[in-house]
């Protein structure tokens, strides 16, 4: 206790009450009344500190009882650890004079062994001669109290932990003119950049808002609302940098509402705010290569609602994005087809029974459809047919958040498609005609000029008979039957019209014969789809070759497998490949004596036909050459050169193969193989351009060619190495790259011959470059101009391809 206060109760002890033994004597009983009162503990204590009368609010306070405490003295209820100090002070109050103890807090020790806090006031009553008399001490239990008290330090004390440990600033500020702020914790202070509290406590509030009119807005809704949430504000550092922060605050006041505090939060949500300018940055990307797309595309949420809608669509159907976004995706259906009805994207939703028949081909795959067929109505009426794709869109949680679709126009593509099914039926109809034309020569003068001469002569002759019947009649009444070529004229004059008219009948159907022969020669409508029995094609084919076989060989067989299963392709046009390879044969045997065999075999997966010769065998060096197109070592006698090509392509359309073997001098061996399940080709094509958006488009256009399998590399060293490793049938080169531009790479193509080979369309914006110019002097000639439209970019990679289809 320190010396100036108990000084400054001395002074002040005249004021106090005091209580002198006459006193007590003459007013006990006000005194007993007050004694006895339970507000507030009360005792008279010895000098020594003995217990000398308490009341029952003391007992109740300390569980001791009225003789217990009585027996004791205050220093026995108080803790050992307090007793040095508080004794040192009983005694010193005792010895200076001191008549009133200040207010003090002190522990005691309960019955029960706990502590317990009170709060103390004592009075010292001098005896005679001025010593100590007595002590009275007023004890108010306060341990409710303290356990509140801490309580309260103990949740500021959590508050300040937590406050100093959170990530985002917390504050409080005063609103006043320019503001001031009162408390900032860690992360408050590192975000403003600030080296200390001390520092941050010297700012004004409104020199940290990058906009000082921010400040005002602040305050205004603050003030009208008493709070503000997520309020998204541009700060600055103590560098002066922008800041993004995110503001929340509420204004406390004092209960008089003379005071008032600003407490909140202030989070960086810079990175986020960035984060937030990217992604809006790849959206606006993103849409942008959406409507650069040469297809039509749009998408819509699972309300049917419109969501996406790029240029080629609005060209196909003439309505503009901001007249269908947001709307119901059903108005689409008319523009296209005239009429209400479902589209691609609506058969997503419904079971494969419910799918629509009105598209040419369509077919539902795990998550998406796709499909082909007319679109009437497209850009304005003109129509086109169109490949369309429909898929699911899903949300983050892989839940259906809606469904897009993809619509390209293949109008061009059919077309072109057609015009080159035309071409390939114009050179088998040649074939076929150059077939027809060997067979003529065999049969022509064998058949077509006697018959000629019997249908012609045939009729003579029934004249003949006719003028001279009458004359034999006369001869026969006259004389009686006789007999003519040793049969009696009775009968011959029966017998003859019939032979005549038999004649006449054998000539018709021998020219009906040739009639067959010509229907074999015209254009051939008939589908690759049909179930095709391989021996009987076959021996439709001996049938028709019958007459130039047995003129070429006394030795011709034919061995038919038993139970062949049946393939699917075209009968007529697999004829017509059995019939080349027999004449083929047929041409090759030297002399009648030299054979042919033809047999046809089969296992699980393939059906094969083989037809051998001993004829005169084909040289290795041009065994390379002989299912090239017109190349032929038959050129004098009227060969064209294109008998085994369309051969070959025939059988390639099929999926098969045509396998030979030759030794010359001995004959060769003609093995066609066809499999039960037809394989389609896939062609490799490499791209190679260093703007990844234009590698990306071109890839996806041609990834939707299931025949096409599609790699893509930035830079010309990249494509060097994947055409030595991946062996690729076209590449797709831009001229301007870095590391090693398009000239670069065509040179190292050129000097290489495993790689001059490869098929190459030059992607360019400057085709009368000197690099360009360079490149086709090299012999990569084929120029894709940019920009360039889908339609043309898939029409050269098609022609550039072609060619593989006839090696």
């Amino acid at each position: 206790m320190r010396d100036d206060t108990m000084a400054a109760n001395k002074k002040t002890s005249h004021s106090c009450h005091s209580f002198k033994g006459k006193s007590l004597r003459s007013d006990k009983k006000l005194f007993e009344t007050i004694f006895h009162l339970p507000l507030i503990g009360v005792a008279v204590l010895s000098p020594d500190g003995r217990w000398l009368e308490v009341n029952d609010r003391l007992c109740s306070i300390t569980g001791y009882t009225r003789e217990e405490l009585q027996a004791m003295t205050w220093m026995d209820i108080t803790p050992a650890e307090d007793l040095p100090e508080e004794l040192h002070n009983y005694h010193q109050a005792l010895h200076r004079g001191y008549t009133v103890f200040p207010q003090i807090e002190k522990r005691y020790i309960h019955k029960a062994g706990h502590i317990i806090a009170v709060e103390l006031s004592v009075a010292f009553i001098p005896g005679a001669g001025g010593t100590p008399g007595y002590v009275v001490a007023l004890i108010q239990d306060i341990s409710e109290r303290k356990r509140a008290e801490a309580s309260l330090q103990e949740s500021q004390e959590r508050f300040s932990s937590l406050a100093e440990n959170l990530t985002i600033g917390v504050f409080r500020s005063a609103p006043e003119e320019q503001g001031r702020i009162v408390y900032a914790n860690n992360a408050l202070i590192q975000l403003y950049g600030a080296a200390s509290l001390e520092e941050m406590l010297t700012l004004r509030i409104a020199d940290i808002y990058w906009n000082p009119d921010d400040r005002a807005a602040v305050l205004d809704e603050l003030f009208n609302k008493g709070q503000i949430k997520g309020y998204e504000i541009l700060l600055k550092n103590k560098q002066g940098e922008p800041v993004w922060c995110a503001l929340n605050a509420r204004l406390d006041r004092s209960a008089d509402s003379s005071t008032a505090w600003i407490d909140g939060t202030i989070e960086d949500i810079s990175k986020r705010k960035q984060a937030e300018e990217a992604l809006r940055e790849s959206e606006q990307r993103l849409a942008a290569i959406i409507d650069f797309l040469p297809d039509a595309m749009f998408a819509i949420d699972t309300k049917g609602k419109v969501i996406a809608w790029n240029r080629a669509m609005q060209e196909l159907t003439g309505i503009p994005a901001q007249d269908i976004i947001g709307k119901d995706h059903r108005s689409i259906a008319p523009a296209l087809y005239g009429e209400e009805r479902l589209l691609l994207i609506d058969l997503l939703f419904m079971s494969d029974a419910e799918i629509e028949t009105r598209y040419a081909w369509v077919r539902r795959f795990k998550n998406h459809i796709v499909a082909e067929g007319e679109i009437p109505n497209a850009y304005g009426g003109r129509g086109a047919y169109a490949w369309g794709i429909a898929g699911f869109l899903y949300d983050s949680t892989g839940a259906v958040a809606g469904a897009i679709e993809t619509i390209r126009d293949i109008s061009e593509r059919i077309r072109y498609e057609q015009e080159i099914k035309a071409a390939q039926e114009r050179l088998m109809q040649a074939d076929k005609l150059a077939a027809l034309g060997t067979l003529v020569a065999g049969v022509a003068h064998e058949i077509n000029n006697p018959n000629n001469f019997i249908m012609l002569n045939t009729p003579l002759v029934q004249g003949i008979w006719n003028s001279v019947l009458p004359i034999l009649d006369a001869y026969c009444r006259e004389q009686g039957d006789f007999k003519v070529s040793g049969m009696p004229f009775s009968k011959v004059r029966e017998s003859v019209p019939t032979l005549l008219e038999g004649i006449l009948e054998g000539a018709r159907r021998i020219n009906h014969i040739v009639k067959e022969l010509k229907e074999f020669a015209r254009p051939d409508e008939a589908s690759m789809n049909q179930q095709v029995v391989i021996n009987d094609v076959l021996a439709k084919a001996i049938d028709l070759t019958n007459p130039v076989i047995k003129k070429a060989t006394n030795s011709f067989s034919v061995t038919y497998a038993e139970n062949l299963p049946c393939i699917r392709g075209n009968a007529q046009q697999l004829e017509q490949v059995f019939v080349n390879l027999l004449l083929n044969a047929c041409q090759a045997l030297p002399d009648t004596s030299r054979s042919i065999q033809v047999a046809t075999a089969g296992d699980a997966d393939n059906v094969s036909i083989t037809f051998q010769d001993e004829g005169v065998g084909i040289p290795e060096d041009e065994l390379q050459q002989i299912m090239n197109p017109f190349f032929t070592t038959k050129r004098s006698t009227g060969g064209t050169g294109l008998g085994l090509a369309i051969s070959y392509k025939i059988i390639q359309q099929h999926g098969g193969s045509i396998e030979v073997t030759s030794t010359p001098g001995k004959g060769s061996r003609f093995t066609v193989v066809l499999p039960l399940r037809p394989i389609q080709r896939k062609y490799k094509i490499l791209i190679a351009d260093d703007e990844e958006t234009i590698r990306d488009v071109m890839c996806s256009m041609l990834k939707q060619n299931p025949s096409y399998e599609v790699l893509t590399v930035d830079n010309g060293t990249a494509a060097c190495i994947m055409l030595g490793k991946w062996q690729p049938d076209l590449l797709v080169l831009d001229i301007n790259m870095p590391d090693m531009n398009g000239l670069e790479v065509c040179r190292r193509m050129h000097a290489d011959p495993d790689l001059s080979d490869i098929k190459v369309i030059i992607c360019t914006g400057h085709p009368q470059s000197r690099e360009c110019k360079e490149i086709q002097a090299l012999g990569f000639c084929t120029v894709l101009k940019k920009p360039f439209y889908k339609e043309r970019l898939l029409q050269m990679v098609a022609a550039a391809l072609k060619p593989a289809d006839n090696t």
